[in-house]
């Protein structure tokens, strides 16, 4: 259908006229034009008509083309916006047609066939109460052809906050060194603010950038970088351990039973440092590198001594000495030796004990001859000599060294080579003894001599001064003894019995009066 418009005007001879379209000319000739139903024709019309007289033009016609909605759009052109929980967007979602008279506008969810809104604003009226997203599409109608036109499609996503919070540190991180811990985040319309948090307590920092211009080992811990955006706020995590040489170096030690003695306890030794990276470890015993890294060994007398130790780990070139030693001591029983294994001493001589003893603790030591306690002393160790006076043959037999501490017991039994003069040990008691005729005598003498003494009884009758010897089957002589039998069988066999004991050191006599009544 078209819109017609005429030009009518009294001329003589006829007028020409002709048609403007908003001060445009359109056409000439025909007083009828014919307006199509296109919006592009909508203006402002006016005739002319033109005769011998002069020009004369016709009222301003407007004329306004309605038309249904053509393509409908949304702004901004993004397929996906995002919101906040029970929120809107940062910036509004509107629709526009061109379309007249002016458009209506409705929303609706995809899914729901019920309006969401209406108007060209998604979220003037109406903030968005889903968790979820949600896709929505725009109506736009009036009434030349209502409920036609839709947009495309747009998806409604909840944000809470920034994306792909992390913590990006400037490795590695050395103790007096400068180290950096940057918090990078993925903001929809850019971030806000920064917070910083070690193990929990917050920092001063506001920055992206956390700086360390001397690091520290006590900046190591849990880092937390808290980042706010337009929809909310998200937090980044870092655990910084900062690497530092070894510090508070110390050597210590322990054992199973606590008493440290020889072949029962067990003995630990262990060298501490704080150091990150891990530190290895050297050991000395007196002042000596020992070729272990750890000790963890059945006690023995050889672990005695003065331990230290030293750390080092890959931020040092030399080792740092500990700040301390430990003094270990190995208990165990007293050993006794000496060098004297065979010794001869011609008495009378001082006889040289000299014997070492090797025992911890100190041990108490006692010096015998045979039964008798010679000396005592104590808290010895090491090398010692005592001497004994040897005055004859009495003094021959097993000496013998005891020493006793808390551990155990230990001897050493010395039997010398005693070279004497004979000496009467014991004899026969025949003082103030009288016999008689008939009676037998009996005398023994017990003797000691080195070398073997020689044996000689004689005997001198009591009224003679002429020395008889005595007949040899009366005689019982032993190694270190001797026996006079006889029967007095007259008078005559009383007198003065005479033992004779003699070596090539020395004799000695010994007489027995036998008296009548």
């Amino acid at each position: 259908m078209t819109i017609p418009l005429n030009c009518s005007s009294g001329c003589n001879p006829p007028c020409e006229v002709a048609w403007y379209k908003d001060g445009q000319l359109e056409s000439r000739g025909n007083p009828v034009i014919k307006i199509t139903r296109d919006r592009r024709m909508s203006g402002v019309y006016q005739c002319e008509a033109s005769g011998v007289e002069g020009k004369v033009k016709s009222a301003q016609v407007h004329l306004t083309i309605q038309y249904p909605p053509g393509d409908v759009t949304i702004t901004p052109g993004d397929d996906t916006f995002y919101t906040k929980v029970r929120g809107k967007p940062l910036h509004d979602i509107t629709c526009e047609a061109d379309c007249l008279p002016e458009c209506s506008y409705r929303w609706y969810r995809e899914g729901y066939p019920y309006r969401h809104t209406k108007g060209n604003s998604l979220f003037t009226t109406r903030s968005y109460n889903y968790r979820s997203s949600s896709i929505f599409r725009c109506h736009a109608s009036n009434v030349i052809e209502p409920f036609t036109k839709y947009s495309r499609r747009i998806t409604v996503k909840v944000k809470d906050g920034p994306d792909n919070v992390t913590i990006i540190p400037s490795l590695p991180a050395i103790e007096n060194r400068s180290f950096t811990l940057t918090c990078s985040a993925s903001c929809y319309h850019g971030c806000r603010s920064y917070s910083w948090y070690h193990d929990g307590r917050l920092m001063i920092q506001r920055t992206k950038v956390l700086e360390f211009h001397r690091l520290s080992k006590e900046d190591s811990g849990r880092y937390q970088c808290q980042v706010t955006d337009y929809f909310g706020t998200k937090s980044g995590y870092y655990t910084m351990t900062a690497q530092y040489d070894p510090k508070y170096v110390r050597i210590q030690y322990r054992s199973s039973l606590k008493h440290l003695i020889e072949g029962q306890d067990r003995l630990t030794i262990t060298c501490d440092a704080d150091c990150r990276p891990r530190c290895t470890y050297l050991f000395y015993q007196n002042e000596k590198l020992l070729d272990k890294m750890y000790i963890n060994e059945l006690v023995h007398r050889n672990m005695s001594g003065r331990y230290t130790c030293a750390a080092r780990n890959s931020l040092m070139n030399a080792y740092r000495n500990s700040s301390n030693s430990q003094n270990i001591k190995i208990k165990y029983k007293p050993v006794i030796t000496s060098p004297k294994n065979q010794t001869t001493i011609t008495a009378p001589d001082l006889l040289d004990l000299t014997f070492s003893v090797d025992g911890s603790p100190s041990s108490n030591v006692t010096i015998f001859h045979e039964t008798k306690t010679l000396t005592f002393l104590p808290h010895v160790t090491g090398q010692f000599s005592f001497n004994v006076s040897i005055e004859s043959c009495l003094d021959q037999g097993e000496y013998r060294v005891e020493a006793v501490n808390d551990v155990g017991f230990g001897s050493f039994n010395f039997m010398p080579n005693i070279k004497c003069s004979p000496i009467v040990v014991r004899h026969s008691n025949v003082a103030h003894k009288e016999f008689r005729v008939g009676d037998l005598l009996h005398l023994t003498v017990i003797f000691m001599a080195n070398p073997t003494a020689e044996v000689l009884w004689s005997f001198v009758p009591w009224n003679q001064n002429t020395s008889l010897k005595v007949q040899a089957q009366q005689i019982q002589t032993h190694k270190e003894s001797t026996k006079l039998v006889l029967i007095l069988s007259d008078t005559h066999k009383f007198g003065k019995y005479i033992l004779e004991l003699k070596n090539e050191l020395g004799k000695i006599n010994k007489e027995f009066n036998i008296q009548g009544p």
